[in-house]
């Protein structure tokens, strides 16, 4: 049969023409989490932060932020950004630069002197949290916000956590981790500081609170398990970094600049997105002590260890020959 031009389908039902529900059935926008969203360990909007941010509205971008994150200028130097590992873009060209424009959000916050808005009423419940870093500080603001009288107490001198006591100045500048924890406490939170927590439930009680959150952190460096380790003199990470920041005595392991062997953990025994770059401090230390000799060992691969045990069982049997001679 000869049909006109604009008419593709034979006479009859939408049975025959197998057209079914297509004219009943219209597409529905889905509103899905996006891969740099899921990936964000902080929760953040990146998709709806992003927006304001590309439209130049940066206030907007950064109280969009900060609805789930209160430290982006922290965070936007000191975040391995998975949500750029996770990024679609990437399958195009390259990654969206989302620590990037968190940082700048930050900096400009800084910069502009822009604050949280106080919260619409008080709750009148009062929460204790114990630790100022990163876990208590965040959650000080959230509890504020919502209206409950919050007090932190901090057993050591200053606010941070491993913040500052884990991340070198040179990363972490501390006038922008100062910044941006003097605009939690312009919420109407209590810092006190050297007020170490022994019973927890005493200090409730006396401070009449409702509620409390241990955020005690992680200030134990991770060790590797090495045979006859305790003969040897092994400094761990967090001990080298505190006492950069002043928190013990300085160059509290001389050793470690005048030793004649030393030992370097290789990266893939570190945190994953560890960007230490181990040839360079290696190089560092034999530019200071040029008879220095290092050796790489890995616990994971075996690397060195044949090696360094060596050295380990050599130097526990000149300590007894020199024990027996005394």
């Amino acid at each position: 049969m000869r049909k006109p031009f604009a008419i593709t389908l034979d006479p009859g039902s939408s049975l025959a023409n197998h057209t079914g529900s297509w004219r009943t059935l219209r597409p529905v926008y889905v509103d899905r989490l996006p891969p740099c969203n899921h990936a964000c360990p902080a929760g953040e909007n990146i998709q709806a932060w992003l927006f304001h941010a590309e439209s130049g509205n940066y206030e907007a971008a950064w109280r969009q932020l900060t609805e789930d994150n209160p430290l982006p200028a922290v965070m936007g130097r000191v975040c391995y950004h998975p949500c750029e590992s996770a990024c679609n873009r990437a399958q195009l060209d390259t990654a969206v630069g989302i620590n990037s424009v968190e940082r700048f959000l930050g900096d400009e916050a800084i910069r502009r002197g822009w604050t949280f808005a106080p919260p619409p009423k008080a709750s009148g419940k009062r929460v204790l949290i114990v630790g100022a870093g990163p876990s208590g500080l965040s959650a000080a603001y959230h509890l504020a916000r919502l209206g409950h009288a919050v007090s932190i107490h901090e057993a050591g001198p200053v606010a941070g956590g491993m913040m500052r006591f884990g991340i070198p100045k040179y990363r972490l500048p501390r006038d922008v981790l100062e910044a941006e924890v003097r605009r939690i406490l312009e919420l109407g939170v209590e810092l006190k500081q050297n007020a170490k927590v022994d019973h927890i439930l005493e200090t409730m009680r006396s401070g009449a609170f409702d509620a409390a959150f241990l955020a005690v952190g992680a200030h134990i460096g991770k060790r590797t398990y090495i045979p006859a380790g305790s003969s040897a003199r092994i400094l761990d990470a967090v001990s080298v970094l505190r006492s950069m920041e002043g928190e013990d005595k300085p160059l509290k392991y001389p050793d470690m600049f005048t030793a004649s062997r030393l030992a370097l953990l290789n990266k893939i025994d570190l945190a994953p997105h560890c960007d230490v770059d181990l040839d360079l401090y290696e190089a560092n230390l034999k530019r200071v002590n040029p008879l220095i000799e290092v050796i790489r060992i890995s616990a994971r691969t075996g690397e060195g260890m044949t090696r360094w045990l060596a050295w380990l069982q050599a130097e526990a049997q000149a300590k007894r020959i020199k024990a027996a001679a005394e």
